[in-house]
């Protein structure tokens, strides 16, 4: 029976196979706090445009994510497998903005 970790690795190996590489640095580096930052940045730019569409509804998402994360990396042991939980979420946030 493979562990939690392999079972992870293997799952954002196959994610990682159908993102570009564009896309794959994109998320590589991905934290919570990027995702905050740019639910903040498109909602000053919403707001300086007068379409604000209220980013902050998304933060009792992040909140329950981070809950998760704290465990997911512990059960990874190092394995940094948030960063392509974050990226895809703050990659979203950017195509819905356009």
């Amino acid at each position: 029976m493979a562990s939690g970790s392999v079972i992870v690795e293997r799952a954002l190996n196959q994610l990682k196979s159908t993102l570009s590489d564009e896309d794959t640095r994109f998320c590589t580096d991905a934290s919570l706090e990027d995702v905050r930052q740019e639910a903040r940045r498109i909602e000053k730019e919403q707001g300086a445009r007068g379409d604000l569409l209220f980013m902050r509804r998304i933060e009792p998402m992040c909140r329950s994510l981070e809950s998760y994360a704290g465990i997911l990396e512990v059960f990874c042991q190092g394995y940094p497998p948030m960063a392509f939980i974050w990226g895809p979420i703050k990659l979203m946030l950017r195509v819905s903005h356009r």
